[in-house]
C-alpha cells in the first residue's frame, strides 16, 4: 500500500493529544487526592452529579464525590486509571495507524501493532502462531511468541517506556512526511 507524506503528518499530529490526553488524566487524579482543592471544587459544584444523555431513557448520572473518595481510598485504583489514558493512546494510534497499512512496517509501528492488540484483549499480549511476521520492537523492548498472555501496560511497557513509543512514532512519521 502506499501513502502519501500528508497522510503520516496527520498521523503524527494526533500524538502530541494524545501525550497532552494522558497529562491531564494524571492532573485530575492529582488533583483529586488533594483534599483541600478537590473539597472546594465539590463545595462549588451545585450538583455533584454528571449526567450523560442516553439515547433511550433516563439520563446516566455520575456520582463524583463518590469518584473522588474511590481515588482518595486505593492506590490500586489510581494505578487502574492511570491505565486507562495511556491504553487508549495505543489503541488510537494502532487505529489511526491501522488506517494507512502502518506505513513502511518499520519495527516501531509493528511494535505499536502488537501493543495495540494486546490491550484491546484484555490488556494481555495475543500473539498467534507466526506472529510477529515482521520486526516489531523499540530499543530493548521486542515482540515474540514468548509474551503470549502475559500483560502489556505496568509489566511488560511501564508508563514512561509508552510515551516514549509515542514519541519514537511521531519521530518515525515526521521523517516519512
Amino acid at each position: 500500500m502506499t501513502y502519501s507524506k500528508p497522510e503520516a503528518a496527520a498521523v503524527a499530529d494526533l500524538i502530541p493529544q494524545l501525550r497532552l490526553g494522558y497529562v491531564g488524566a494524571l492532573l485530575l487524579l492529582v488533583l483529586m487526592n488533594e483534599e483541600p482543592a478537590t473539597d472546594w471544587f465539590l463545595n462549588y459544584l451545585r450538583n455533584p452529579e454528571v449526567r450523560l444523555s442516553r439515547r433511550r431513557g433516563e439520563d446516566y448520572t455520575l456520582d463524583v464525590p463518590a469518584a473522588v473518595q474511590a481515588v482518595r481510598s486505593s492506590g490500586a485504583f489510581n494505578l487502574s486509571v492511570m491505565q486507562v489514558p495511556l491504553g487508549a493512546a495505543l489503541v488510537r494510534l494502532g487505529d489511526a495507524l491501522s488506517r494507512h497499512d502502518y506505513f513502511d512496517h518499520a519495527p516501531i509501528l509493528e511494535f505499536v501493532r502488537h501493543l495495540r492488540n494486546g490491550v484491546s484483549h484484555g490488556n494481555r499480549f495475543l500473539i498467534r502462531p507466526g506472529e510477529p511476521r515482521r520486526p516489531a520492537h523499540f530499543r530493548d523492548l521486542a515482540i515474540t511468541p514468548a509474551l503470549n498472555g502475559s500483560p502489556v501496560l505496568f509489566d511488560f511497557l511501564e508508563t514512561g517506556d509508552c510515551i516514549d513509543v509515542l514519541d519514537a512514532v511521531e519521530a518515525h512519521l515526521r521523517a516519512l512526511s
